[in-house]
């Protein structure tokens, strides 16, 4: 007992609050110029949004998240055992809540936060985004029922691809078999309807900008499988790749999971303006329409400047251009269920203060009496 009070004291003490910060700190440094080469999306998966990471891919490091627990067990320990139990004022416990609860409740909400991607060249519109770390395979067929008007479809999340994994087609006379599955891959030679090969490509840490490809054999009743009925699919194009297999038109696609908007978002222009004598950006916006229900308005989106809209906010993250010189912008969608959060533990922050200097204001008073008399 004596051992575990020493440990709730350690916890509770400045010397565990300045380890935190102390580590803290060198996160958010490090995750800033991790940001800097790696964007946006990969500091907040390595850095903000996880439990831990690995520096140089050796030295394990935790993340935000596991900062932001071990703060939660400090201020807990600070509260209940120095103050509530040695009658401290109200208004440091309800301080020490309201940081603790900041904490937790954000570690609670970053479970449920949902982040996804929209990339649009100039004159694009969309009412989706995709999630570029959770890919899915879509197969779509008609059957030889010559009865049947609806294709049915059904949708494999690219997880649970592995080789040897057969491809669940009803009523079908040929079985689809994953013949190889890649990570991470370069197409090569293809076309919206088709492509000659895929190049393996080392899997990166964080998934981030990793675009997957599997290869399919189709085997007929008598199992035999040649280079023929093999199919290849390329995460890097989004289209429906179409097959004739045995009086069954079958479609395959490969493509990160979408996410509906409840508005439709055009671009209409995308501006950058570089540092001055350089090719470096030094700022970029977004000028956008937004058409929904309820919501009918231009906005414009920068680097510091988010698109909000009830739970979700939309980021400017980054730019590039099409093969017609075209310029595009990408965001990322950020849907954060629990973003009331931070305002509930400010306002018990704030009481808290209030509490705090109220009470002693009024000893102050006190003892400024007992001195006068």
């Amino acid at each position: 007992m004596l051992y575990f009070v020493r440990i709730v004291k350690f916890i509770g003490s400045v010397k565990w609050t300045v380890l935190c910060l102390t580590v803290l700190f060198i996160g958010i440094i490090g995750g800033t110029f991790y940001q800097v080469d790696s964007g946006i999306v990969a500091a907040q998966k390595a850095f903000f949004g996880s439990w831990g990471s690995l520096l140089f891919n050796v030295l394990p490091f935790p993340g935000l998240k596991s900062i932001a627990v071990a703060l939660t067990l400090n201020l807990i320990a600070a509260a209940f055992v120095k103050h509530l139990f040695t009658g401290k004022t109200l208004g440091l416990i309800l301080i020490h809540s309201g940081i603790g609860f900041l904490f937790f409740g954000t570690g609670i909400s970053s479970l449920f936060v949902n982040n996804s991607t929209i990339i649009l060249c100039e004159g694009e519109r969309t009412a989706i985004s995709r999630n570029l770390d959770n890919w899915e395979l879509i197969v779509m067929h008609n059957g030889t029922d010559a009865i049947r008007s609806v294709p049915e479809s059904d949708t494999i999340d690219f997880s649970v691809l592995t080789e040897g994994f057969k491809i669940p087609i009803p009523d079908a006379d040929y079985s689809i078999i994953v013949d190889r599955v890649y990570l991470n891959c370069k197409g090569l030679g293809y076309t919206e309807n088709s492509i000659d090969s895929l190049e393996p490509l080392p899997s990166s840490y964080e998934k981030t900008g990793d675009i997957p490809g599997i290869i399919l054999s189709i085997t007929s009743s008598d199992e035999s499988v040649n280079d023929t009925n093999r199919i290849m699919l390329f995460g890097g194009t989004f289209n429906a790749n179409v097959y004739v297999i045995n009086d069954d038109t079958i479609s395959f696609s490969l493509k990160p999971h979408e996410i509906s908007l409840p508005f439709e978002l055009q671009l209409v222009k995308f501006e950058k303006e570089n540092h001055p004598g350089t090719s470096n950006a030094k700022s970029y916006k977004s000028y956008l329409k937004v058409n929904g229900a309820g919501i009918n308005r231009d906005v414009v989106i920068s680097m510091n400047r988010p698109f909000r809209y009830k739970s979700l906010a939309i980021y400017q993250s980054g730019f590039s251009q099409n093969v017609s010189g075209n310029n595009c912008s990408s965001m990322i969608v950020v849907e954060n269920v629990g973003r009331i959060v931070p305002y509930i533990s400010g306002v018990a922050v704030v009481t808290g203060l209030l509490f705090y200097f109220i009470a002693m204001f009024i000893s102050s008073c006190k003892a400024m009496r007992k001195i006068s008399s």
